[in-house]
């Protein structure tokens, strides 16, 4: 806990609980857990009538006003008046001096971009200080591990307040990837420090809060192959194949089984700094990687014009590329809060709720800072949501500001240089042509697509574009590529998230 000694502790990972002065105040409502995780998370000043809309939805406005009002009593009994803030129109969690939040303290000290390890030969004093920098930095991520009892507000639902839902299932997800990752980059530091007996722990934790995730399975494995207990990591490599086949109905990858063999020291050892090869592509959505480990091809080298505009190149005054730095503190940014939002607009944008997605993917795009890159959830939170508020303006009839994000999505995918975003990135790029009926443009992103796939072996990418130019080739007068379209499409339902999914699916109707 922070050095300040607030006067409240909230415990919001896993079961709910308050702390104040010793005791364990118990609120009586699951919308006043709600409204106070709520204000936790989403720091500011909040109007009391989207607090109401939140939580209330089928009430009309004074109604929910006057329960809303019920509720912040119930929180001021429990915490104290000075802990809720506000007046009469707006209303706010009281700031960190004075409430100390698990969930916060978990996401600053698991922060994505930890410095990175010196290397093995560094000596000096500035080497011992970049060493004990990294040591400091892994040992607040273990304790911040700690602090994850379970899913955040676990077993609270509230089946009427379908914004509230889709906002704490984002944040569910949000906080469980920051943990996998966490997690991993825990036992690789220890290892690399000797520790391998906290590092098996950390791994272990890892294949059970995530069994569908392989790359942990494969951490697993290495570590144990590393201490010479081949007995146990090929009793968790027959636990891989059975939670591979229960959770993704697949297989374990040829890396995997690679890990065993021993004569080819030399192959293993090209990953020795990773401790193990992680998937290039996660079927569960779980980040792969944190950085990219291979050429992100020839189309992700050199920016080409955008087709976005039916030639026109010109970019949006005052949108100058910017070089995107991979920052090493987030500061005021929360990337866990941006995917959070960028996942409550998915929510929104699969019901046709428009206006809701537009303000979902502007808030992501507020929370994620341009110079900040993390890659944590599979991809640039940034670039996606970019992506999908181009589609949705498309779809809102807001077809220049539709133009405009599908190019700031693709310019900002070329600059982070991750494959998967910047195939994402074209994807939505190539959808939205495809909604314009601009047929030839959408294949030339679906080429781009491709070689990307190619260069970087994402066989699921391949798929995509497969399906994203068969319905380009049936609007062009090739109605027989229509069924390889639905065939990729179906594959990639299996093997991709929900993002690429949605945007393949917009297409399904037209071309049918």
């Amino acid at each position: 806990m922070p050095h300040s000694a607030p006067t409240v502790s909230l415990f919001l990972l896993g079961p709910p609980r308050i702390e104040r002065a010793g005791a364990a105040p118990a609120l009586k409502y699951n919308r006043a857990r709600a409204l106070l995780a709520y204000l936790a998370l989403e720091p500011g000043f909040h109007t009391r009538d989207s607090l109401a809309d939140l939580l209330w939805p089928q009430e009309h406005t004074p109604q929910g006003r006057d329960k809303l009002k019920r509720m912040l009593f119930e929180l001021r009994e429990a915490l104290g008046d000075r802990c809720i803030e506000g007046d009469r129109h707006v209303v706010r969690l009281a700031p960190s001096s004075m409430v100390w939040v698990d969930a916060l303290a978990f996401e600053a000290d698991t922060d994505p971009v930890l410095p990175a390890p010196p290397p093995p030969p560094a000596v000096g004093v500035e080497a011992e200080s970049v060493a004990r920098g990294w040591r400091d930095a892994l040992d607040r991520c273990a304790r911040a591990v700690d602090l994850y009892r379970g899913p955040l507000l676990q077993g609270l639902r509230i089946d009427d307040a379908p914004d509230f839902d889709a906002w704490l299932d984002g944040q569910r997800e949000a906080y469980v990837r920051r943990l996998v990752l966490a997690l991993s980059r825990l036992a690789r530091g220890r290892a690399q420090h000797g520790r391998l007996g906290d590092a098996l722990g950390h791994a272990r934790r890892l294949v059970d809060i995530a069994p569908h995730h392989e790359a942990g399975w494969q951490l697993l494995i290495d570590l144990l192959m590393q201490a010479g207990r081949r007995e146990e990591a090929l009793h968790e490599l027959d636990r891989c194949r059975r939670a591979l086949a229960r959770e993704l109905d697949a297989e374990p990858q040829p890396a995997t089984l690679a890990l065993f063999d021993l004569s080819n020291e030399s192959a293993r050892s090209a990953d020795a700094a990773g401790l193990a090869t992680p998937r290039t592509e996660s079927a569960s959505g779980l980040p792969a990687t944190s950085k990219v480990s291979s050429p992100v091809g020839r189309s992700a080298v050199a920016p080409r014009p955008s087709s976005l505009s039916s030639g026109d190149t010109t970019r949006p005054a005052g949108r100058r590329p910017q070089p995107v730095r991979k920052s090493r503190a987030h500061t005021d940014a929360s990337v866990p809060r941006a995917y959070a939002r960028f996942a409550m607009g998915v929510a929104h944008l699969l019901q046709d709720r428009l206006c809701h997605a537009t303000r979902a993917f502007e808030g992501a795009l507020r929370t994620q800072p341009d110079e900040i890159v993390d890659l944590s959830f599979g991809a640039d939170v940034r670039s996606m949501a970019w992506s999908l508020l181009s589609i949705t303006h498309w779809r809102a009839g807001h077809q220049t500001a539709a133009l405009e994000a599908g190019e700031l999505a693709v310019e900002r995918a070329r600059r982070v240089g991750d494959p998967h975003t910047l195939a994402q990135a074209l994807l939505g790029a190539g959808v939205l042509c495809q909604l314009r009926a601009a047929s030839e443009q959408t294949l030339d992103y679906t080429a781009e697509i491709l070689d990307i796939a190619e260069h970087n072996a994402m066989p699921a990418w391949k798929l995509a574009a497969t399906a994203l130019s068969g319905w380009a080739m049936a609007a062009l007068g090739d109605l027989e590529a229509i069924d390889d379209a639905r065939t990729a499409a179906r594959a990639l339902a299996v093997q991709m998230g929900t993002v690429e999914t949605l945007l393949l699916s917009l297409l399904q109707g037209p071309a049918s």
